[in-house]
């Protein structure tokens, strides 16, 4: 059983190591290794200093004068608290608040062999004024993400001399490569749509008479401002340090700055931005509800998770057992008698295993191999609940929530709750109170347990080569993986080894948040940019019987659109207002299902059945909205946050459940739909045939054919190639063409772009 548990647990948690398959049939092998030397061509031709730090030293010939003046005039400043992007995110993002600039400043210079320091001082508020006048310095246009021409020949060597690029394919992509698309700037549609939905819920807000009050951030952007460093740098320990301040492209208006305090190795904890991750069940027995941690938090800067995708899934007994790869799903869902959190590739830190009655069994310490581990497991969990009294209330596993928590530099939290699995409701939760006549929990209330979720955080933009280069990255680790698809489709068993290629999560963060950086065009004369991390979960797994849900969900984005208008930059929040619209209506990008629910199409079929929309603006208000109970609780959730939501009186159907919700100071948005959650969800017709590996990957269209060319692309498609098409715009169609080019959607029988597999992979 050893091996098969060792062989289920990196199937199910998909590890992210490299080793050798079994060996490929000659003809995928060649299939792979054609569509490898066709991202490896495009990835060559990638404008590499735009992401790489190495790289960019490199282009500056690792000289002090030209490294200062990149960061000075190529990296636009910003303004918000505490070192959010790091030295990478900068980077990438091109922009940065002072300290930001600073990392990354010293960072090259100490690359460079200089000794570098950053300083640190408490500004007036006049000083913090001039400080704040760095936003009216131009901005530099972000380099093009390669060579264009090379591109486009790579491109057209590809399909082939029988099917070239029109000259309008051309030059679309030509443009792609070239510069970003920014909503507002290149003349499309997209901002008059806009401008339509923000009137609308303007129109609500004012009938309510439901006002934003920016003066608290207005302020804040002085306090933000006066919080200011530079670096000082010098050649040798012997020598002078001397002030470099990155914020300025001309003269410095700070002079003879006394520095308050240095930093040269560890960051202050004043000064960080952190995201905290923690997992909870829910017991209940009788009347009395308690929640029950059953990993440890889990805690890091931000800065430090720029591009890293974090993965969460409950783990099943029955998936963990000998010969459980290749059996049906449902089969092994009602097998299930308990349940492992797992976190990336391993055991969660500190999880504890928990069955249907929330009875929890800490792992053995001493027990590192997993197999010597989950087999005693059964004997623990049953011994755990051999002595319940038959005259008490059954303990009953009623609900689990994943609890992120955002922490600011001044130490303040925000707390987002996402129910994994709810038996009893948002508003008997919030009373105290579980129904009743609750019954026994069965395998029919865990399936909602049987899905992964991966996260990100975004601080800022991405740069588009660097999005392309993760997926070639991604799609060489993958190789063995492939294969071991390929063998399940050919009822086959897969080689053991090649499952620790296969990636941990959903690959698609980083294509989605470059959509969302086509936010920062909106507005005339502004600076509209995060100032805060943006936190956004991909969902997917088991629905009803026969049914995959997939589902995105931002749970923040934060946002500063600053006005430049006058002399001194305020808030602007009918510009945020705008852009929290844009990235709820494009969130859904990447999902294409048989049946979507998002806020639009909500609000839409409201309109049509003649719904008004309201203004729920505090609980006395919400009284007035026609939903459940539950619904209600969610909602009264977000008022006590302090937001505005927008919203039909009533539902226009059935689990049509939608709201804009509002920040009144900031103008921060976010479409929420049914449980607060802010998201699009997709749903998928499947088979009872899939299988554990399907479900593992997130592939399990990948194994619904008995095409061994269709199944090579699809599983291509899910372990880099779509995104690196996504990346480059290529396959450019409806109103998406504009910004990265093609639906993408890692989960069904995909033909990403059907010029590529049709001449790639053959049976």
């Amino acid at each position: 059983m050893a091996r098969a548990t060792v062989m289920a647990l990196a199937l199910l948690l998909a590890g992210a190591g490299t080793c050798e398959g079994a060996g490929a049939e000659p003809e995928v092998e060649q299939s792979l290794q054609r569509v490898s030397d066709f991202m490896g061509a495009i990835n060559q031709e990638l404008y590499r200093p735009a992401f790489e730090l190495d790289a960019l030293l490199d282009e500056l010939a690792y000289d002090e004068v030209a490294i200062f003046e990149f960061v000075r005039d190529h990296v636009a400043y910003q303004v918000y608290p505490g070192i959010m992007r790091g030295a990478q995110g900068t980077l990438l993002s091109r922009a940065g608040n002072a300290a930001d600039q600073s990392v990354l400043l010293a960072r090259l210079m100490r690359d460079s062999g200089y000794d570098a320091r950053m300083a640190r001082a408490r500004l007036s508020e006049d000083q913090a004024l001039l400080v704040l006048q760095a936003l009216r310095q131009p901005v530099s246009e972000a380099p093009a993400m390669g060579n264009a021409a090379a591109m486009v020949e790579v491109l057209n060597q590809w399909r082939g001399s029988d099917d070239p690029l029109s000259d309008e394919q051309i030059q679309a992509y030509r443009d792609y490569i070239q510069a970003p698309y920014r909503v507002g700037v290149q003349g499309d549609q997209q901002a008059a749509e806009l401008e339509t939905i923000s009137a609308r819920i303007r129109g609500t807000l004012d009938a309510a008479g439901a006002a934003f009050d920016v003066s608290s951030l207005n302020q804040a952007l002085v306090e933000d401002a006066r919080d200011y460093f530079w670096v000082q740098v010098r050649p040798s320990p012997s020598a002078d340090w001397q002030d470099l301040h990155p914020v300025f492209q001309g003269e410095a208006p700070l002079s003879a700055l006394e520095a308050t305090q240095h930093i040269a190795d560890e960051i202050p904890d004043d000064l960080l931005h952190k995201l905290r991750f923690q997992v909870f069940i829910e017991k209940t027995q009788g009347q009395a509800i308690e929640a029950l941690p059953i990993t440890a938090a889990w805690e890091r800067p931000v800065a430090n998770l720029v591009g890293v995708p974090l993965t969460f899934t409950n783990v099943p007994d029955a998936m963990l057992q000998s010969g459980a790869l290749g059996q049906n799903m449902e089969e092994l869902l009602q097998k299930a008698r308990s349940f492992v959190p797992g976190f990336g590739s391993e055991m969660a830190p500190g999880g504890r295993f928990f069955d249907y009655r929330a009875s929890l069994i800490d792992p053995m310490a001493a027990a590192s191999p997993a197999a010597g581990l989950f087999a005693t497991l059964g004997d623990s969990l049953a011994g755990a609940t051999l002595d319940i009294d038959p005259n008490a209330a059954l303990p009953m596993l009623t609900g689990q929530w994943v609890e992120f928590t955002l922490v600011s530099p001044n130490g303040e939290e925000q707390v987002f709750r996402r129910m994994t699995m709810d038996r009893i409701g948002a508003d008997a939760r919030a009373r105290g109170e579980p129904p009743a006549d609750l019954e026994p929990t069965d395998s029919d209330d865990v399936r909602t347990l049987m899905r992964r979720h991966t996260f990100m955080v975004q601080v800022g933009e991405i740069a588009r080569g660097y999005v392309v280069d993760a997926a070639y990255r991604q799609y060489q680790a993958s190789r063995p993986g492939i294969e071991a698809t390929v063998a399940l489709v050919k009822g086959e068993e897969p080689n053991e080894d090649a499952m620790a290629g296969l990636p941990p999560g959903w690959p698609g963060h980083l294509g989605l948040f470059t959509v969302f950086d086509a936010a920062g065009g909106i507005g005339d004369q502004h600076r509209n940019f995060r100032s805060g991390p943006a936190l956004v979960i991909h969902s997917e797994g088991l629905g009803g019987p026969d049914e995959w849900v997939e589902s995105i969900d931002i749970v923040s984005n934060p946002r500063r659109a600053v006005s430049l208008a006058g002399d001194v930059p305020v808030i602007d929040p009918w510009v945020a207002l705008q852009s929290g619209i844009w990235e709820t209506r494009v969130e859904g990008v990447l999902l294409e299902g048989d049946s979507q629910l998002s806020t639009d199409k909500v609000f839409e079929q409201a309109r049509d059945a003649g719904i008004d929309t309201i203004a729920v603006t505090d609980r006395a208000t919400l009284a007035q909205v026609g939903y459940s109970a539950d619904i209600q609780a969610a909602m009264a959730r977000e008022i006590d946050r302090g937001y505005y939501l927008v919203t039909p009186s009533r539902p226009p159907a059935q689990d049509l459940v939608a709201w804009w919700r509002v920040d009144p100071a900031s103008g921060e948005t976010l479409g929420q739909i049914a449980d607060g959650q802010g998201g699009e969800m997709a749903q998928y017709v499947i088979g009872l045939t899939f299988s554990l590996g399907a479900y593992a990957y997130g592939m399990y269209g990948c194994t619904q054919t008995s095409s061994v060319g269709a199944a090579t692309c699809c599983a291509v498609a899910n372990t880099g190639l779509a995104l690196f098409t996504f990346g480059i715009g290529t396959q450019l169609k409806g109103a998406m063409g504009v910004i990265a080019g093609m639906v993408l959607d890692t989960n069904r029988m995909l033909i990403p772009i059907p010029d590529v597999c049709d001449s790639a992979f053959s049976d």
